[in-house]
Formats: C-alpha cells, sequence, structure tokens
C-alpha cells in the first residue's frame, strides 16, 4: 500500500499548488521591480524627496521578507517531505549578511546618484550591470557563455539603452557629473558582486530558494532598519515616513 504521506505529497504537486508557487514567485518579482521606478517617480521638482527617503527600501525589503516567508510557511504546512530542507544553520544565516550588505549599499546609493545625475542617465548606466554580472560570473563562478548567450546580453544592454534614450527631450536628460559617475560605478559593481555573492551561496546549500531568499532578506531589513533610525536621530523634526504638519 502507498504510504499516506506519499499519496498526500503527490496532490501537493498538481496544479494548485504550482499556481501557488507562481503567485508566490510572481510577488515577489513585483516587488522586486517596482522599488527602483518607486523612487524615480517619488522625486520631486527639484530632485529631492518629499518623505523619508530610507523608509522606501526597508518597506520593499520588509514585503519581500513577507511573500519569502509566507511561501515557507505555506510549504511546511503542506509538503512534510520538504521540511528537512527548510532548515538553515547560523552559519548560513550569518553568511547572508555579505550579500545583505552589499545590496544595501547598492540601493541606498542609487538616491545618492540620483542627486548628481538626471534619472534617464541613472537608468542608463544602470543597465550597464548586466555585462558586469556576466563578466564577474565567467571569472568567479567559472560559469561558461557561449556566442548566443554573450550576444543576447549585449542585445538586452543595447535595447534597454536605446528605449531609454528614446524618452529624453534634450541634453538635460543626459546630465552626469563626475561625482555621479564614480557613485554608479559603485553600485554597478555592489549590484555585480552582491549577485555572484549569492549565486556562490545559493549553490553551497540544497535549501529551496525562497527561504535563501528569506534569509537574506532578513538582513535586507536589518539594514534597512538600522538606517531608518540613524536617519531619524539626524533628523528627528520628520516623523517615520515623512514630514507631519501641526
Amino acid at each position: 500500500p502507498q504510504p499516506p504521506d506519499a499519496g498526500r505529497s503527490g496532490s501537493m504537486d498538481g496544479p494548485a499548488s504550482k499556481a501557488t508557487d507562481a503567485a508566490f514567485i510572481g510577488a515577489a518579482l513585483l516587488f522586486n521591480s517596482l522599488t527602483a521606478p518607486m523612487v524615480k517617480a517619488t522625486q520631486n521638482a527639484e530632485g529631492g524627496y518629499s518623505y523619508r527617503k530610507e523608509c522606501i527600501y526597508f518597506f520593499a525589503e520588509l514585503l519581500k521578507l513577507g511573500v519569502a516567508v509566507g511561501w515557507c510557511v505555506w510549504k511546511w504546512q503542506t509538503e512534510p517531505s520538504l521540511r528537512p530542507k527548510l532548515r538553515f544553520s547560523q552559519r548560513d544565516f550569518w553568511q547572508y549578511s555579505i550579500p545583505g550588505f552589499v545590496f544595501f549599499a547598492q540601493n541606498n546609493l542609487s538616491f545618492l546618484a540620483l542627486q548628481h545625475m538626471a534619472p534617464a542617465a541613472f537608468q542608463l548606466l544602470l543597465n550597464t550591470r548586466i555585462i558586469s554580472v556576466a563578466i564577474l560570473a565567467v571569472m568567479v563562478l567559472g560559469k561558461k557563455l557561449n556566442t548566443v548567450e554573450w550576444m543576447s546580453m549585449w542585445l538586452l544592454t543595447n535595447g534597454a539603452a536605446a528605449y531609454q534614450l528614446s524618452d529624453c527631450d534634450g541634453d538635460n536628460d543626459m546630465k552626469v557629473s563626475v561625482e555621479g559617475l564614480m557613485i554608479m560605478f559603485i553600485i554597478i559593481m555592489c549590484a555585480a558582486g552582491g549577485n555572484i555573492a549569492t549565486q556562490k551561496l545559493m549553490q553551497k546549500g540544497d535549501q529551496p530558494l525562497m527561504l535563501q531568499n528569506a534569509i537574506l532578506y532578513v538582513w535586507g531589513v536589518a539594514f534597512n532598519l538600522f538606517n531608518l533610525v540613524v536617519s531619524m536621530r539626524g533628523n528627528p523634526d520628520m516623523g517615520w515616513v515623512c514630514q507631519v504638519e501641526g
């Protein structure tokens, strides 16, 4: 006779389970992709922000953590056979602090970069991280990319650049200072280095991707919460999110 757990596990691999997985992954991708456009869209006329800008990445990381933890809880309850993999050691936890800090630095440097360049120039330069990640993957992870893959990334980068340039109305849309270029170089290196470090850690363990992401998001929440508290101490007149007028 078939063991009870085997029958239950088989039923959880059906269309309903796949649809739920897709919903969790879709939500995570949505929250991950919305942050940069929100930073750009919420700039005021002076190029600054009418709210405490440190909170945007804190809440973004908190939302992504909620999605990842929700997936882990759902899998723990519905798939007992997966429970041994839904565990991690202290070593696993502390290792993710490195890419967590790198992504934290990358995200918060974007505010500084936007003060030294136009938003269109920022997005254009940010697209170069695609090639940077590929080069580091070859150098650090030993990945081998064929000609088609290199050409695909080159076309993707150029396509994104062409789309960004098509929205430019004049020279001011591409205004960049030397300080802005230096900051963008650090951002691109952080983006590439963070991605490579995360891939290297994820290849070592056999935990599900969502669990590994949850650990990474915990560090993202912690670093951004610390940054938010520090900014509140430096500017106590502004509330948690924005200026409160009494």
